[in-house]
């Protein structure tokens, strides 16, 4: 197998299988869309944009061949494992070796860790876990469609995050996120960008915001033991944000806000399948002195595996 970077002679090939793409990060298709093609030009051009895509192909068969792309976090030493296409040549023999070169790549740009997500039901599922990803946690999507909000009676209990809120944001994630998850991000990455829900000076409430042309992702961060009037303050709240614009809203529910899966059915959100988190460490000292593959014309960067 031989494994390299994209190329722009890849386009029609990735093109041609756009409807047959694996996204293993729903926030970012949810939010901007399907933009594997996009992506893989950008790329393929800028590679200090945070992107890399690689190629794997069978050099028997040159039209047999897997692609994949992960982007790197610059708020926290992570990447993520964006998409593979096409979905019939997710098979180990294809997999195996585009992962090793994609885990190279994050490596060499200072990730510790490559993370994914699925439905652990997913027939590729186990293929992800043989490429050494293990869990650290459960998602599953709540969806509002547009306009289906509830409205925020009253005063809202929440207001608009700032650089003064970062540190108790923090502080809130170091009580209640769960051990695993703080072991995949030491710090919540973006503290000061979201809703924060305070009382007597503390953060008891926070809501991580993603936003795109497609759509709004919340990550909501709340003290189990809050009154439920608060979570239903926090939707009221993002209702009346300008940026919401008519795009549909989702929230992310890991296993240990599970709570607030209940009010959402009350308010007939729509839900999609549980997911498993998944994180494959980047630490091997083979990966970590890999230097970074250029993409340029002289200098394909192939590596035959």
């Amino acid at each position: 197998m031989l494994a390299r970077p994209f190329e722009w002679r890849d386009l029609p090939y990735l093109h041609a299988f756009r409807e047959q793409t694996l996204f293993l990060d729903s926030a970012l298709v949810l939010t901007r869309g399907p933009l594997q093609v996009l992506g893989s030009m950008l790329s393929a051009v800028l590679p200090t944009a945070g992107l890399f895509t690689a190629v794997v192909q069978d050099e028997r068969h040159p039209r047999a061949r897997l692609m994949g792309q992960i982007m790197r976090l610059k708020e926290a030493p992570v990447a993520r494992l964006v998409f593979l296409s096409p979905e019939r040549f997710i098979r180990g023999d294809f997999f195996i070796p585009l992962l090793r070169l994609l885990a190279r790549q994050a490596a060499a740009g200072d990730a510790l860790r490559l993370l994914a997500e699925m439905e652990s039901d997913h027939e590729v599922f186990p293929l992800l876990r043989k490429g050494g990803f293990v869990p650290y946690g459960k998602q599953r999507i709540w969806r509002f469609s547009p306009g289906t909000l509830p409205t925020c009676d009253g005063d809202s209990l929440w207001r608009m995050a700032s650089g003064q809120d970062a540190f108790a944001v923090q502080q809130l994630y170091a009580r209640i996120a769960p051990p695993s998850v703080q072991q995949v991000f030491p710090r919540l990455p973006d503290a000061e960008r979201g809703l924060v829900y305070a009382r007597d000076g503390v953060v008891l409430g926070y809501a991580a915001l993603q936003y795109g042309l497609r759509g709004v992702f919340v990550r909501p961060l709340l003290q189990p033991d809050l009154d439920t009037s608060v979570f239903r303050s926090m939707l009221g709240t993002l209702a009346s944000l300008s940026f919401l614009r008519g795009r549909p809203l989702y929230i992310g529910v890991t296993a240990d806000q599970g709570w607030l899966e209940g009010i959402l059915e009350t308010l007939n959100a729509r839900p999609g399948p549980e997911q498993t988190l998944l994180v494959k460490h980047l630490t091997a000292p083979f990966l970590r002195q890999t230097k970074p593959l250029l993409h340029s014309a002289h200098q394909p960067g192939s590596i035959v595996l």
